[in-house]
């Protein structure tokens, strides 16, 4: 069956969190197969620059960026560039996350904290960085999806 006869989203564009490999390409490749333009986003240039040739050789319209979405600076600094570039991220897949693959009981401090900086704060640094581009354009026409995956743990 084909994508676009589901649903188009010829005219929009996603930013994927966390799709050099994975999930994050998955769903990168999916929205793509119905239309969008995507934004692929790691934290790897090399693998964020396989990643976009592949979806490009498939014949669709992707960009890369590098940049931490743990660190507000770089993710403020990144949706200044889209804006100085005029592109309007209408969908917004936060995928980006770790997992420390040990018992929570067992983390130490710093990697608890890591763990909460990659998979809370990241969410809210691109939530509010997307939403401050809103505050500057007409609320009726302003539309946008946020798509916010979570992380289950089995080993508390």
């Amino acid at each position: 069956m084909n994508l676009s006869s589901l649903f188009d989203l010829s005219g929009k564009t996603a930013l994927v969190t966390g799709s050099s490999e994975g999930l994050g390409l998955a769903m990168a490749r999916g929205l793509a197969a119905a239309g969008a333009a995507i934004v692929l986003n790691g934290r790897d240039e090399k693998k964020l620059a396989g990643a976009a040739k592949s979806i490009a050789d498939d014949g669709h319209n992707v960009a890369a960026r590098a940049f931490d979405v743990a660190d507000e600076v770089a993710v403020i600094s990144a949706f200044e560039q889209f804006d100085a570039a005029g592109v309007d991220i209408d969908i917004l897949v936060n995928n980006a996350g770790i997992q420390l693959r040990k018992p929570m009981v067992d983390l130490k401090t710093d990697e608890w904290r890591r763990d909460q900086e990659q998979n809370l704060w990241e969410s809210d640094y691109l939530a509010a960085a997307d939403y401050a581009r809103f505050l500057k354009t007409d609320y009726e026409q302003a539309k946008a999806v946020f798509i916010e995956l979570g992380l289950a743990r089995k080993d508390l």
